[in-house]
């Protein structure tokens, strides 16, 4: 178990060779591995990044594309296979700004990065050397 103070409220299970079952505490699931419709790990951390993104701009977004807006978004890595490891990470958003002006569409964009910066969580921590540490542990 972890020596965090903050319980994160997610587990997997094992459910087949390199196959696993992600749960979080509000009753999610995500199929973890290399087979049809499962996600890999690396494949998570960039959609960890993309969402996070898509998050914190969207109700700054909404402000100036109003509540209904749609949107899609794409998340593209520089992988190194010498070293096992993403480069670099870009994510592309792409409102619907349908018939708005310039000036709203540079006010969207604006505050819709100033909301990026204040609030993805994933961005901030990526943008830093994250200490991580793992165990192997007997349950009695």
């Amino acid at each position: 178990m972890s020596d965090s103070n903050t319980p994160t409220g997610l587990f997997i299970e094992r459910v087949g060779t390199r196959q696993y079952a992600g749960t979080n505490d509000r009753g999610a699931t995500i199929s973890i591995g290399h087979g049809e419709g499962q996600w890999s790990p690396g494949e998570l951390l960039k959609l960890a990044l993309l969402g996070c993104n898509a998050m914190s701009a969207d109700s700054r977004l909404a402000r100036s594309l109003g509540e209904d807006f749609q949107m899609g978004a794409v998340v593209d890595a520089v992988y190194n296979k010498d070293e096992d490891r993403y480069e670099s990470m870009s994510v592309e958003l792409i409102p619907e700004f349908g018939d708005a002006d310039e000036e709203t569409v540079a006010k969207a964009k604006k505050y819709g990065l100033l909301g990026i910066d204040r609030y993805c969580t994933v961005g901030h921590t990526l943008d830093h050397v994250v200490p991580h540490t793992a165990t192997i542990t007997k349950e009695d």
